[in-house]
């Protein structure tokens, strides 16, 4: 009987292990101790919110106002290249954002002589300009995220009317730019960005050619030291191209005045940079990385 038992015994012992060597044998879990297994694919890798995801190249079209009120208008259609980047400083949410722009275009000239004869020509106008800025990723979340920013923008402005009597002027401006990004998810490889930025003029220099007018006259730098700025501009994002509406003004006070030169000494004139407003309203078209 104990022999029968023994045997019986021996024998389940023997298909279980069968069972177990015919079995797969389970995964083992390599998550790292301290760490949970994410099991979702990251949003935020995919929803960068500073300008164009996390760089791009883009042609530009830019519908340019400026005037100088109740004495002259400058408009036109300006065009070139823009474009962004954002780089990560950290892993706690510190970014590097850069963005860039270069238009050139001709432009229709409605004002009047120094002398209030009215007077309509072509001119050109030439903008440039560069704004760095550090940004701070607030609420990221797989499907949107806040960036508030701050930094400085670099900006020139070069312009020529065709007519005789008319000059070049080169304004270079710098900004404290104050702002912030809305980024938004839409799928696996669309997102959408609003951004908003408020600018202050810290400095500002505008050096008139009156040389190119008559060959007496030295030319003239005045400062401007009060104005401000507003940018507002959606961006949309589909794979690798993207899309961007933008609406930029300036309002910029009167320059101080300084003393017309002839024949290298100062003369009993001065000469001053009138208050003058910039509307800038555009579109943009490229590539996104």
């Amino acid at each position: 009987m104990k022999l029968t038992v023994l045997a019986l015994l021996l024998s389940l012992f023997v298909q279980n292990l069968a069972s177990a060597a015919e079995a797969p044998a389970p995964v083992q879990d390599l998550v790292p101790a301290g760490e949970s297994r994410q099991t979702e694919d990251l949003g935020p890798k995919k929803l960068h919110p500073a300008n164009r995801s996390m760089g791009g190249v883009h042609a530009t079209m830019m519908s340019f106002f400026y005037e100088e009120p109740g004495l002259m208008k400058d408009t036109g259609t300006l065009y070139g290249v823009d474009g962004g980047f954002a780089l990560p400083l950290n892993n706690k949410g510190l970014i590097l954002i850069g963005t860039g722009y270069y238009v050139t275009g001709n432009t229709h000239y409605d004002g009047g002589t120094w002398g209030g004869d009215k007077l309509e020509s072509n001119g050109h106008n030439t903008l440039f300009g560069i704004a760095p800025s550090i940004g701070f990723e607030i609420g990221k979340t797989g499907e949107h995220v806040f960036v508030p920013r701050a930094g400085l923008m670099l900006r020139t402005l070069n312009n020529k009317d065709e007519v005789a009597g008319s000059y070049t002027r080169d304004i270079n401006q710098t900004f404290l730019t104050v702002g912030s990004d809305y980024g938004l998810l839409l799928g696996e490889n669309s997102k959408l960005r609003f951004g908003a930025e408020l600018q202050v003029l810290l400095a500002g220099t505008v050096r008139s050619k009156l040389s190119e007018v008559n060959s007496s006259y030295g030319d003239v730098e005045n400062k401007q030291t009060q104005g401000s700025g507003v940018k507002l501009d959606m961006t949309y994002v589909v794979g690798w191209l993207s899309l961007q509406a933008y609406y930029q003004s300036f309002n910029i006070a009167k320059s101080n005045a300084s003393p017309l030169i002839r024949n290298g000494k100062a003369s009993a004139g001065y000469v001053f940079e009138p208050e003058n407003n910039t509307r800038l309203t555009g579109v943009s078209a490229g590539m996104s990385f």
